[in-house]
């Protein structure tokens, strides 16, 4: 019984320091079941979340702060803005 509960404790600091460790580097956790992360992204001149989900190979959506993870865009709807303006520059 100690034994589980001291492993039980060893694994809680560990999985809370992997949490710091995401917070740090800017990562929203929003659901643990389902590996649901948010980013902050600067989309113009609005704050926005760039979206990945566990299952995912590479980050795909992006989503407004109000709205969650129904309300998700593609990500090549940013590429393409940013293609434009770069295009405008030159």
């Amino acid at each position: 019984m100690i034994n589980a509960n001291k492993e039980f404790h060893l694994q809680s600091v560990e999985f809370f320091s992997l949490m710091e460790e995401l917070v740090k580097m800017g990562c929203i956790v929003k659901d643990l079941e389902k590996g649901l992360v948010d980013f902050y992204h600067r989309l113009d001149d609005e704050d926005v979340y760039l979206c990945w989900k566990l299952d995912e190979k590479e980050i795909t959506a992006w989503h407004r702060l109000d709205t969650g993870y129904e309300d998700r865009k593609p990500i090549a709807i940013l590429q393409r803005g940013y293609e434009e303006k770069l295009r405008r520059l030159r």
